[in-house]
């Protein structure tokens, strides 16, 4: 990988690290946000899936969009966007605003997934975008490493209000960083003029593809156990298990360090075993353990030490998964690439508000409902790999 790679990966992971900042720095604070609004922790989750909302719309808007006008402008709108959000946040007076201010936020950063694996596929293919693919996710990873550790800390000496405060700060100082050293990626030769009728032709076209619905649906279910698991964690084990934001932010962050290393192992076990088999048996494996913490939840015994390593595991494992997905989906594109992968980010995050808010309506802290969803989804994706992956080769990428 040449220097100008690296320049690269660095941008479009510092993009991409906007939306789990936004969802991962106030999480230890969410119980101090209900306490504050005088809500119900249920109603507090709310935020989490307002953002989905906001990213899910953003995305099926802005992938098109980049596609038509090239990637660079459509990030440095999106993070401006995303910046004021922050202020909006952090001045909020009540929750209706601070939803209201989170559905903008996800709207800004919802140019962050979407450019970051079209520049991806603009400049890669195969096993080498795949391994590119890879760096990113490591540089996103950092920050489910870092932001809840970030926000336990500040909530130590400052109300919640100032983790937003923060946030918009740092994004700041990466528009700074993207403006002078990120390149445009889909040159003028490239872009797709479309009307918006062809857009949701695309987008219709897209469900009918053969090399794209299987690992799109494969990856929309491993991301909806991913939000959920977000959406739950903080009710979890503080409320449910007595843990305390630090703690509970040193448990979240090394769940997302073996993340980080999955995605950088991931990519050469990949190219060794065949993209395609590759996903069959992470996925398989995911399967196995929701069910394993299933059974432990419907035993009535899930204590602590038994609880973290299995979310632990399957934490980890989405860095094997969701490069190796992405990629695949995306092998076949060209340049409908920013279209793919909006619609790609628009059914994950769609599918992660849709789960998020049933939980929020469930406002329960025991582990139960994160459990069965768990299972659900990676057992589903399990089934659509093993029925369907072999079937699809995709040129490049299998």
């Amino acid at each position: 990988m040449t220097a100008a790679d690296r320049l690269l990966a660095l941008c479009l992971g510092c993009l991409a690290a906007m939306g789990p900042l936004s969802m991962d720095m106030y999480l230890a604070a969410m119980p101090a946000m209900a306490e504050a609004f005088g809500v119900g922790h249920g109603r507090i989750e709310l935020t989490i899936s307002a953002f989905f909302v906001g990213f899910c719309a953003g995305q099926l808007v802005l992938g098109p969009v980049s596609d038509r006008v090239g990637r660079r402008p459509v990030a440095l709108a999106g993070l401006g966007t995303f910046a004021f959000a922050c202020v909006g946040c952090t001045f909020s007076g009540s929750l209706p605003e601070l939803l209201a201010w989170r559905v903008l936020q996800g709207l800004g950063g919802s140019v962050g997934m979407v450019i970051a694996m079209s520049s991806v596929r603009d400049r890669f293919t195969g096993n080498d975008a795949d391994r590119m693919m890879g760096v990113v996710v490591s540089i996103i990873g950092v920050a489910p490493v870092i932001a809840p550790l970030i926000g336990s800390l500040i909530l130590q000496s400052f109300p919640w209000e100032a983790i937003f405060l923060v946030l918009g700060v740092f994004t700041a100082s990466v528009l700074g960083l993207l403006a002078l050293f990120m390149p445009e990626t889909l040159p003028p030769e490239r872009r797709a003029a479309r009307r918006p009728a062809e857009v949701v032709r695309a987008y219709g076209n897209l469900f009918r593809d053969a090399e794209f619905i299987p690992y799109a649906t494969a990856l929309t279910l491993t991301r909806g156990s991913l939000y959920t698991y977000i959406a739950a964690a903080s009710p979890i084990l503080i409320t449910g298990y007595g843990l305390s934001p630090l703690q509970f932010g040193t448990a979240f962050s090394l769940n997302a360090v073996g993340l980080v290393i999955a995605s950088q192992v991931g990519p050469r076990l990949s190219g060794r075993l065949g993209a395609n088999l590759f996903a069959r048996l992470v996925l398989g494996f995911r399967a196995v353990v929701a069910c394993i913490l299933l059974a432990f939840d419907l035993s009535g015994w899930l204590p602590l030490a038994v609880l973290l390593p299995l979310l632990f595991l399957l934490v980890a494992s989405l860095g094997f998964a969701m490069p190796t997905m992405t990629t695949l989906s995306l092998a076949a594109q060209g340049r409908a690439a920013g279209t793919a992968s909006a619609l790609l980010g628009g059914l994950g995050f769609g599918f992660g508000a849709l789960l998020s808010s049933s939980l929020g309506m469930m406002a329960d802290s025991s582990a139960g409902p994160l459990a069965v969803i768990m299972a659900v989804t990676t057992v589903g994706a399990a089934l659509v790999a093993s029925l369907y992956f072999r079937r699809t080769p995709v040129s490049g990428a299998a």
